[in-house]
């Protein structure tokens, strides 16, 4: 269930990914660019276009591009709503498991990232653990110290090419 969050604000970020194509589109046909329809004021931006050979923008387009930023606001509300909960849940983590909140205080380490890779528990290890052998290192990346990624149980080596023979 707490992955149903990450997975429904990236669902929410391609389809505002769409909406703003399907702004700037039919826009750039008619010679208009720089349109950035995530601004603020991209409704008193919109009044101010003017087509490429200086013409005011035709009523119906400028009509469908105004239905189009109606859905796109709608959207940018619904993942804020999204991000609130996720931050809520991230507040919410308990005593148990501290890593999101110790990822949190990491220079470049996002809310999202830190709610993926907290609740999966990622981590690496080395080879030198007692659960594994020593592997030796391929052609390719010789002389690197090998490494194994685990994530939802699965081991894999950090490095392609460095599996066991």
């Amino acid at each position: 269930d707490r992955r149903r969050i990450s997975r429904e604000r990236k669902a929410l970020t391609n389809e505002r990914v769409r909406h703003v194509n399907r702004v700037k589109g039919p826009l750039f046909a008619q010679g208009v660019s720089g349109y950035e329809p995530l601004r603020r004021d991209r409704r008193k931006r919109l009044e101010a276009l003017k087509t490429g050979d200086g013409r005011r923008l035709p009523a119906h387009l400028q009509a469908q591009v105004g239905r189009e930023l109606d859905r796109l606001e709608l959207l940018l509300e619904q993942i804020k709503a999204v991000e609130a909960a996720r931050d809520a849940m991230l507040a919410d983590v308990p005593v148990v498991s501290p890593a999101p909140a110790m990822l949190l205080d990491l220079k470049g380490i996002g809310p999202e990232f830190a709610a993926s890779c907290g609740r999966r528990g990622c981590h690496v290890t080395s080879t030198t653990d007692d659960r594994l052998p020593p592997m030796r290192a391929s052609r390719r990346h010789r002389g690197r110290a090998a490494r194994w990624i685990t994530t939802r149980g699965y081991r894999k080596p950090a490095i392609q090419g460095c599996e066991r023979r």
